[in-house]
C-alpha cells in the first residue's frame, strides 16, 4: 500500500507536472467543452438557446418569440426539416391537428369560406 502512495507522490512531483492551479483549471475547462460549443454555427447556438427559453417558459409569447428567432436564424430548408422531425414525433392525429392549426388556423383542416 505504501508503494502506491509513494508512486503517486513521485508522479505528482515529476518534472513537467504543472503545479499552477490557474493554468490547470483553464486546461481542464477547455478539454470538456461540448461539440456544440466548439463546432456549431453561431446562429444554430442562438436557435438552441431560444428553444430552451421557449420550453422553459412554455407560454404563447415564448413560442411566438421562438418563431421569430427561427425565421431570422434558420433558412427555409432547416425550418422545414425541424417541422418535419417535430411532426413525425407526434401521433398521426396530433400531427394533423398541429399542422392544420399552423396552416389554416383551425385544428381540423382548411377553414370553410
Amino acid at each position: 500500500m505504501s508503494s502506491v502512495k509513494e508512486n503517486a507522490r513521485k508522479a505528482a512531483t515529476a518534472p513537467g507536472v504543472n503545479h499552477d492551479k490557474k493554468t490547470a483549471s483553464f486546461r481542464r475547462s477547455n478539454t470538456h467543452k461540448s461539440a456544440m460549443s466548439l463546432y456549431a454555427k453561431d446562429r444554430h447556438k442562438k436557435v438552441a438557446k431560444g428553444l430552451g427559453f421557449a420550453l422553459t417558459l412554455g407560454d404563447e409569447s415564448a413560442w411566438h418569440g421562438l418563431t421569430i428567432i427561427l425565421m431570422a436564424r434558420l433558412n427555409e430548408t432547416e425550418r422545414a426539416s425541424l417541422a418535419f422531425a417535430t411532426l413525425n414525433s407526434l401521433s398521426e392525429n396530433h400531427a394533423y391537428m398541429t399542422a392544420s392549426a399552423a396552416l389554416f388556423g383551425t385544428p381540423y383542416g382548411e377553414a370553410a369560406e
